[in-house]
């Protein structure tokens, strides 16, 4: 026996027990074979896939009906979505008002008109849409907002 077994022995207990604090991913790889050689190569982490999500605002002017969609996977869904429920609360000439994908949308009515704003922030999308209200009209009062931000998976 030499001097240097239990140095040996040490590094070897220090390195598995480094080797099992690494995370789960350190040890990602995916095996390679061809042309006589084989070995593991290390697997990149995936990024997460984002999916939109859409929401859409339909007004009937004449009458004041109103509807919303939100957090939809379609913008053609988003889209029918609320002019159904706009007809579906007495609208009888429902018109797309406002579209958004991926953010925050904010309705606000004064005496004489309505406004929409979109923006990533919830806050910022309702006092944009008030503040354009109160340029133009009187009596501005938030009647909807909602967000539709995209999903990972």
């Amino acid at each position: 026996m030499n001097g240097n077994e239990p140095n040996a022995r040490k590094a070897t207990v220090f390195l598995f027990a480094f080797i099992a604090s690494l995370p789960a991913h350190a040890f990602a790889c995916t095996m390679v074979y061809g042309n006589g050689w084989q070995g593991c190569v290390e697997t990149p982490e995936r990024e997460p896939v984002q999916f939109d999500r859409w929401g859409a605002v339909a007004t009937d002017k004449s009458n004041g009906a109103f509807g919303a969609a939100d957090t939809v996977s379609e913008r053609a869904r988003a889209i029918k979505k609320a002019i159904k429920k706009c007809k579906d609360n007495k609208g009888v000439h429902c018109e797309i008002r406002l579209i958004y994908r991926n953010e925050c949308a904010a309705a606000v009515s004064g005496s004489g008109w309505d406004f929409f704003n979109s923006d990533p922030d919830r806050e910022t999308a309702i006092s944009t849409a008030v503040r354009r209200c109160e340029e133009k009209d009187t009596d501005c009062k938030v009647v909807y907002t909602r967000c539709s931000y995209a999903v990972s998976r």
